[in-house]
Order: C-alpha cells, then sequence, then structure tokens
C-alpha cells in the first residue's frame, strides 16, 4: 500500500515537473471584454495581464519582465504601431504579436513594416493564438543568442576605450542588460558620427529590457 502511494506521489511530481511553462504575456487593447475572453480561454496556458492603453503598457512594461506583448493596432491616444516605435526607440525589446478585427493588406504591411512577429485576427482561435506565441518567444531568444565573436568582441572593446575611461563597467552593464551585438554595434557606430549614444547613460542602459 505503502510502495503504491509513492508511486503515485512520483508520477504527480513528474506530471507536475513536465508541465509547459506558462509565458507571461501582457495584452494591450481598449476593449476590456476582449481581455476577459483571452483570459477565459487560455488562463491555463499563459499568465495573461492587462492594459487598456499605450501609456499604461509603457509603464508596465518597465516594471515588469514579459515573454510578449499582444497589442490591438486601432486604439485611441496611442495606437498599437506607435506603441511598439516606442519600444523600440527606448531599446525595450519584447516581440509584439498585433490583433486586429481589421486584417486587410494594408494594415498587415504596416505591422509588420513596423518589427511585429505575426498579426492575430479577431475573432481569434485559441491554438492559432498559442503558436504564434510560442514562435515569437523562439524566434525572440534566437536573435538574441548570436554568440559574440573575438572580432566582434575587440571592436567594442576598442571603440569604448576610445570615448570612456571605465570601460569595464561599461561591459559589465551590457552584460547585465543582455544587450545584443547588433545593438551595441549601433550605439557605437552612432557615438563615431554624433559624439552621443546609449552608453553615455549607464542608468538608461540599465533599463535596457532583457526578455528571456
Amino acid at each position: 500500500m505503502k510502495e503504491d502511494e509513492n508511486k503515485t506521489a512520483t508520477e504527480d511530481k513528474k506530471s507536475s515537473g513536465d508541465a509547459p511553462k506558462k509565458y507571461k504575456v501582457l495584452l494591450v487593447d481598449d476593449n476590456y471584454e476582449f481581455y476577459q475572453i483571452v483570459q477565459l480561454s487560455l488562463e491555463d496556458y499563459l499568465e495573461i495581464d492587462y492594459a487598456g492603453d499605450g501609456f499604461t503598457a509603457f509603464q508596465m512594461v518597465k516594471r515588469n519582465n514579459y515573454d510578449v506583448v499582444i497589442c490591438d493596432i486601432l486604439m485611441p491616444l496611442i495606437n498599437g504601431l506607435a506603441l511598439l516605435h516606442e519600444f523600440k526607440k527606448k531599446h525595450i525589446a519584447i516581440p509584439f504579436l498585433f490583433v486586429t478585427g481589421n486584417a486587410n493588406d494594408k494594415i498587415i504591411r504596416e505591422a509588420f513594416h513596423a518589427g511585429a512577429y505575426n498579426l492575430i485576427e479577431k475573432p481569434f482561435d485559441r491554438e492559432d493564438l498559442l503558436e504564434k506565441v510560442e514562435n515569437a518567444v523562439k524566434l525572440h531568444k534566437s536573435e538574441r543568442t548570436t554568440e559574440i565573436t573575438d572580432q566582434d568582441r575587440a571592436y567594442i572593446y576598442n571603440t569604448l576605450k576610445m570615448y570612456y575611461y571605465d570601460v569595464e563597467k561599461i561591459i559589465r552593464t551590457i552584460h547585465t542588460a543582455n544587450m545584443p551585438v547588433s545593438a551595441i554595434h549601433q550605439e557605437l557606430e552612432k557615438k563615431v558620427r554624433t559624439g552621443k549614444c546609449l552608453f553615455d547613460d549607464l542608468q538608461g542602459l540599465r533599463h535596457y529590457k532583457n526578455v528571456s
């Protein structure tokens, strides 16, 4: 009897250990009823927070780490496209999935041109949404885990040394922020051209969003 109990406990533990990770998602939509529908449909699969507008979404992303943002395109004040542009300007690297009830060619073209990972149509299909979330997370991780080469490392170090005294401190901050190599090159090229870049403000660099 005791052996059966131990076996059942082991199986339960194994089952819970094999449970897939719940991705943390921020849903941005001015229609609260849509959030309720998504929450009821997917609460077993996703951990979903809600923001009713772009400004609230921006503040929530600064305080929390999200795997994906699912954002309506047509919203008052700050629409989804403008919100994604703001994220990029602030170097907040989170995959965006746009959701819309009007997926015409123009909207689709604008969404992908802005940097969306995919687009979900309303009314949504649960399996389609889950698959697109999974694919966005995987693609985002693959983009950020590109191995840095010795040539990149030498260029970064030497260029930083030309402009900054405490190079090691900057490198530690870059490492903590998990800043991708492409963004480092972009900032260094900006420094060479204009004399200013993100590395001038380490406090700002620390807010560079890493979504692992």
